[in-house]
């Protein structure tokens, strides 16, 4: 476990094109995780502006307290609430890394 900051990043790639109703979704659930979540000292979401993104067009960057925080922030109802509507309508790439430098997951 790490005791310093952990960061969890994530690649989107969604299959379609989505609607600004579902932007204003994803946006108005990042609101209540910033607001609701222990441990967290940053969230963003938003589109990755390189030519090198192999179409993955968005990304999530959260970083926690500790990598305890973001346990806890993976069982957190929102997290599962955000995840109900997202990941039907995209391919992931998910990193973890800790303030030790270890990455603990990639795929």
């Amino acid at each position: 476990m790490s005791d310093g900051p952990f960061y969890h990043f994530v690649l989107i790639k969604f299959h379609e094109p989505q609607s600004k109703a579902f932007f204003e979704q994803v946006n108005e659930f990042i609101r209540r995780i910033k607001d609701e979540v222990p441990g967290l000292i940053h969230y963003y979401f938003g589109e990755n502006t390189s030519d090198r993104g192999n179409g993955y067009t968005h990304f999530n960057l959260s970083i926690f307290e500790t990598s305890a925080d973001h346990d806890a922030y993976q069982l957190h109802p929102l997290h599962h609430e955000m995840r109900d509507l997202m990941v039907p309508r995209m391919d992931i790439v998910v990193c973890d890394y800790d303030a030790e430098g270890r990455a603990h997951s990639c795929d």
